[in-house]
């Protein structure tokens, strides 16, 4: 049977509807078995669908990721001992004219008994319940910054400009000053009660960026808002708690370690390890897969020994968007390598391109740290100095709680050790 990898082979058609099935079994003579059958979504359907593909005891089961609606029928089949192959629909496109739902399960079926396709990577189950929520609480995320936005904008309406004084609107010196204009105090009264280790404006810029007229409509919808903020925080905070303890005792180490990189706090290091699925990184053969598959490379454009430009191609977008805030976090870690990169590609790249860079070499730091399980170590910095001081930065801390070390505060004149902690 010359060109046939899989005699055995299930293709699926999956709709948010229905699902068509084809099974082809090549014999020995070269003649071929063909079976066809239709099931439903709903959870009856799937228990069949995974009891008629078991009967048939096939080599391969190949589905394309259509949308949302392939995860449904994955776990269902991987929980009956068969793990599908998903594979990118653009890959295995059918010819034009050919075009139904039983074709397109026939053509399947017979990429599939030749092995001409390439399976893309799908987590285990428990990461991609996890991701369910991990994403949620990216959306929940989302909408508090945007009701954030609409409360900048009610009291630039009345005449505040907070967002001339504060960086960030939703800090907390920006914050108080909010909440402050609410409950009707006065804004040198407010300012007072500022922490201006941190801030670059003046007590008295500040409060004159808080005189405004607020109107009874200002207050009414400032206060909705704000509970609304409020609401939408204390979800974030329970969906992180829940992920928390939802990850396996094995990647707790492994949490810590991500957290050895400039720019990586708990959260993001959380994020990250359930878009990849753990540390099992088995699936990629090396760095540059994974970042490939992340959509951080740039593609291949050439033709008649001419290269041209080309776009980075389409990845896992969530990893993608925490990979560029980490790295905007990174590159302005003060002498760390990723500052430096950044400052020497900016000129010639550009800050976005430049950002997806440095985002690509995180990515494939965090695959060498998962590989060899031991922390990050900035060729830029002295750690024995950081050892000696009372405050190191916080991707170093992690390091020396990470490898058990003491921080220590150190009198550099008569050597006396002020201070001893982990």
């Amino acid at each position: 049977m010359e060109g046939v990898v899989y005699p055995r082979s299930i293709g699926l058609d999956i709709h948010q509807k229905m699902i068509v099935c084809c099974f082809t079994a090549v014999q020995a003579d070269r003649t071929i078995i063909k079976e066809t059958a239709e099931f439903e979504t709903f959870k009856r359907g799937l228990k069949a669908l995974a009891s008629w593909c078991r009967e048939r005891v096939p080599d391969v089961v190949l589905m394309e990721s259509t949308g949302i609606y392939w995860k449904a029928p994955y776990a269902y089949l991987e929980r009956a001992g068969i793990v599908p192959a998903v594979v990118n629909a653009r890959h295995i496109k059918n010819l034009e004219g050919k075009k139904t739902d039983m074709a397109d399960a026939e053509w399947l079926a017979v990429v599939a008994s030749a092995g001409m396709f390439c399976r893309s990577y799908v987590p285990k189950e428990a990461y991609r319940n996890m991701r369910v929520l991990s994403r949620h609480v990216l959306g929940v995320t989302r909408s508090r910054q945007q009701y954030k936005n609409r409360i900048s904008k009610i009291l630039a309406d009345a005449g505040a400009r907070l967002n001339v004084v504060f960086s960030d609107i939703s800090g907390v010196n920006a914050q108080r000053c909010v909440k402050g204009l609410i409950a009707g105090m006065n804004p040198e009264d407010i300012a007072a009660t500022l922490d201006y280790s941190r801030l670059k404006a003046t007590r008295e810029d500040i409060a004159a960026a808080m005189e405004c007229d607020l109107t009874p409509a200002h207050l009414a919808a400032l206060e909705a808002l704000l509970e609304i903020v409020d609401f939408l925080t204390k979800q974030i905070d329970k969906g992180r708690k829940a992920l928390l303890d939802m990850l396996p005792e094995g990647d707790r180490e492994m949490l810590m370690i991500l957290q050895t990189i400039p720019g990586i706090q708990e959260t993001a290091a959380l994020e990250l390890l359930v878009e990849l699925g753990g540390d099992n990184l088995e699936p990629f053969a090396n760095a540059d897969r994974l970042a490939s598959w992340v959509g951080l490379c740039s593609g291949n454009k050439e033709s008649g020994g001419k290269r041209r430009p080309a776009h980075t191609r389409k990845g896992n977008m969530y990893l993608r968007r925490i990979l560029c805030e980490i790295a905007h976090a990174a590159v302005k870690t003060k002498g760390s390598t990723f500052q430096s990169k950044y400052k020497s590609l900016r000129i010639r790249k550009g800050a976005g391109k430049t950002i997806v860079a440095i985002a690509c070499k995180i990515i494939k730091l965090v695959y060498t740290l998962v590989k060899k399980r031991e922390g990050y170590r900035d060729p830029h910095i002295d750690y024995e100095k950081m050892r000696l001081q009372k405050n190191p930065k916080r991707h170093i801390q992690n390091l020396f709680k990470l490898e058990d070390w003491k921080i220590r505060a150190v009198n550099t004149k008569t050597g006396e050790v002020l201070e001893s902690t982990h």
